[in-house]
């Protein structure tokens, strides 16, 4: 900082100045006409000498009492400083042409080399020296840029450039230089967010257009796309999109492998147009928990870079979802309810079919590699599916054929439920059918008819003990204090229970015969089970206790309704407690949030939703460790889920753990990435369209190494101007109250030495 200019003084008083004036003439006069009355028995300097003292001691004391000050400005001008930035990620290590040096190497010698920018530059500006990748890593000087080869597994320009600057003052920045070949990866636009800055940035692009080289050869995997979950022993698709530079018809390989294990690939014909084709590669894990896949590109003798021909991706393997099939005769309260329900657990898929025609269906929901458009005509469309339900659908409009395939499908393990409704169950038309033949109940014929009658549901004792009422028995005990369900507004009749059935509840205000009308009633049919709902407004018990969230009886009825008759409820207790967890990701960009997954399960394996789930996430370079509580997600089965902030490139280890009631249900574990291995290399083109949108947006300009020079020319030096205000003496500031005592103190030392004089000479 250097200090110029001018300085412009002023008096500044506490008091007003003629008050000032005319306190200080009468003190004066006062003290002069004090000592008229003894100049004629002192000598004239011995008196002058005291006449001095008490004007001194009489100013101090003024001074102490208006505490004046001189106030003035000073004009201060500044070296402006200038931000250089040298990009150190992988990218820069690459050789555009082979007999000359690395991006990297090429920005150091523009820099460094005699008469290179350093020289030129620091006449000027006070030189602020970076090297930089995912972020920002300040030098002593430009001597410190070394010749390690770069190794940055990620580009975050925007990052890179606000951690350089800081909380710099704005006025005293001349710009940015950047040395970079534009490859950035970040999530985020750099010019649109460095614009905001307010600093002119001047990139100077380092690399060329490879493409552009007539002798340029080279096969480089782009990107790979895979579905982040997909449930155990299910095939799943991984997209490998390939690039290539002069092999034009040439016949590849595109192979995977799993850990050790190399597993069928496939062929990829080349073309030479730019852009990306694309090859399919199918995975199917066996295991559940992360599996992560390489797929590679055999690397070819001409081929200028090795490291992408190959790339990996991860996919997390869990249990099956439970894939229903609901088919209804119309949309209906019941229909909407139940189909919510079950759309809303993470662990059911569902696809639904409503009739719109004689013959026709249209389909609502979608389950990937299931292709329905109607009522499933082979026993192989049925056997997708674990659960069928059929709603107030008439017979008429089902074959027998495909009635007798669903009785297969069932028999041989699948699930089956019948709704009630007016064209379901008897008057539905089902007597006699294969329907009827593994349905728990006995059907009457159309004639049958309906119950219209509001009845309160009553379980059964078997029913207070099965596994589709489990959690929600005492919402239907009318004895109990907490709120009960609504009545149900009827159902439909059926004649009794099959030998075998397990009839779970009735209503208790009609009879057929000798027993109560059955309204909820289950089977073992085969391998599979079946169940009769006579009723269709279950639904009502929804709304009152809507507040409930996943306690609610409606959503543990519908919900243990289905994994009953999948099956799943025995699965779930031989597994136990347990949770299982992932990351949205196996590979961050610089810059994005990793999101935390995880499942929780309870003593029976059921999903819980009062787990306390923690993750523990160490970054395995440097072993710094966090901790992040992963909160329930409202409306969901059992579902925990945390953002994290932006993270560090490198590579990261998860483990997350599950208590309930300060027991522990399970530990799971998994990694991810931040800056995928080989980011840096699926694009190796110089980008002079991203760095010159950045001049561009930040004012300042685009150079290239060939036109360095002409960056000296263009700088011009930004001097910052600052006038400050000062005072003397800072009677005001807390911490210098103690000058007062400094003119006070010199008031007593001078009172008190002419007093010594006075009674030197008798003086009264």
């Amino acid at each position: 900082m250097v200090n110029t200019g001018t300085i412009r003084l002023q008096l500044a008083l506490a008091w007003p100045l003629p008050l000032v004036l005319a306190a200080s003439a009468l003190l004066i006069f006062a003290v002069v006409l004090f000592y008229l009355r003894v100049r004629h028995i002192v000598d004239p300097r011995y008196h002058a000498l005291l006449v001095g003292l008490r004007v001194a001691a009489m100013l101090l004391l003024l001074l102490c009492l208006f505490k004046p000050v001189i106030a003035y400005e000073r004009r201060r001008m500044a070296q402006s400083q200038l931000y250089i930035l040298v990009d150190r990620s992988k990218s820069m290590s690459i050789h555009d042409y082979p007999d000359q040096p690395s991006r990297y190497e090429l920005a150091r010698q523009a820099l460094l080399e005699r008469n290179g920018l350093r020289e030129r530059l620091k006449r000027d500006f006070e030189l602020r020296w970076f090297t930089f990748a995912a972020h920002h890593e300040a030098l002593d000087s430009g001597s410190a840029l070394d010749y390690r080869e770069p190794d940055g597994l990620a580009t975050d320009i925007t990052t890179s450039v606000k951690g350089a600057i800081g909380n710099a003052d704005k006025a005293d920045v001349a710009g940015v230089v950047l040395l970079t070949d534009g490859i950035d990866n970040s999530v985020s636009d750099p010019p649109t967010e460095l614009a905001q800055l307010g600093v002119p940035i001047y990139p100077i692009a380092v690399g060329t257009r490879l493409r552009e080289q007539p002798n340029y050869r080279d096969i480089f995997i782009t990107k790979v796309d895979a579905k982040r979950t997909v449930a155990i022993n299910t095939t799943c698709e991984v997209n490998v999109y390939v690039d290539a530079i002069g092999y034009a018809d040439r016949v590849i390989p595109v192979q995977l492998r799993v850990g050790e294990k190399t597993l069928p690939g496939t062929e990829l014909v080349l073309d030479d147009r730019e852009g990306a084709q694309k090859a399919v590669l199918r995975y199917t894990p066996t295991t559940l928990g992360e599996h992560e896949l390489e797929i590679t590109i055999p690397y070819d003798s001409a081929e200028r870079i090795r490291e992408n021909n190959r790339a990996t991706v991860a996919i997390f393997a869990t249990e099956p979802k439970i894939k229903v099939l609901y088919i209804e005769g119309y949309v209906r309260s019941e229909y909407r309810e139940v189909r919510r329900v079950l759309e809303q657990d993470p662990n059911i898929e569902i696809l639904s079919l409503i009739r719109v025609g004689p013959v026709r269906f249209m389909r609502q929901g979608t389950i990937q590699g299931i292709e329905l458009d109607g009522f499933p005509q082979t026993l192989e469309q049925l056997k997708q599916f674990d659960v069928i339900i059929l709603g107030n659908l008439d017979a008429s409009f089902i074959k027998p054929e495909q009635m007798a395939l669903l009785e297969q499908a069932v028999r041989e393990g699948k699930g089956f439920a019948m709704l009630g409704g007016e064209r379901s169950f008897g008057p539905g038309g089902y007597a006699g059918t294969p329907i009827e033949r593994m349905l728990p109940v006995i059907l009457g014929g159309r004639e049958v008819g309906q119950e219209r009658e509001p009845f309160p549901l009553t379980l059964t004792p078997a029913g207070m003990t099965h596994p589709i009422f489990a959690g929600c028995v005492e919402f239907f005990r009318k004895d109990n204090r907490r709120p009960g369900v609504p009545d149900l507004r009827g159902c439909s009749v059926v004649l009794g229970a099959k030998p075998g059935a397990t009839v779970l509840a009735i209503n208790p205000n009609r009879r057929i015969g000798n027993d109560p009308q059955i309204v909820v009633a289950v089977q073992q049919y085969g391998h599979g089970r079946t169940m009769a709902n006579t009723a269709d407004t279950t639904w009502l018990w929804y709304m009152p206790l809507r507040g409930l969230g996943q306690e609610s009886p409606f959503v543990k009825f519908w919900s243990q309704t289905v994994r009953w008759l999948s099956g799943e409820d025995d699965a779930a207790k031989l597994k136990g407690p347990g949770v299982i967890a992932y990351a949205d990701k196996h590979y961050y960009e610089p810059g994005a949030r990793p999101t935390l997954y995880a499942r929780a399960s309870d003593a029976e394996g059921l999903a819980t939703d009062y787990a306390s789930v923690t993750a523990i996430v160490t970054r395995l370079a440097d072993k710094q460790e966090s901790r992040w509580q992963m909160p329930y997600v409202q409306g969901s089965r059992g579902r925990y889920e945390v953002s994290l902030g932006p993270q560090e490139p490198g590579k990261y280890a998860v483990e997350v753990i599950a208590t309930l009631k300060g027991q522990e249900l399970g530990r799971a574990n998994f990694t991810f990435t931040v800056g995928a291995p080989n980011k840096e290399f699926e694009r190796l083109d110089l980008n002079d369209e991203l760095l010159q949108r950045l001049a561009r947006a930040t004012n300042g300009a685009y150079f290239t190494l060939l036109s360095a020079d002409q960056l000296v020319h263009t700088l011009h030096e930004r001097i910052r101007e600052k006038h400050e205000y000062v005072e003397f003496p800072p009677w005001g500031q807390p911490r210098y109250r103690w000058l007062f005592w400094l003119p006070f103190g010199a008031f007593v030392l001078i009172v008190t030495t002419e007093w010594i004089l006075r009674k030197r000479r008798h003086l009264s």
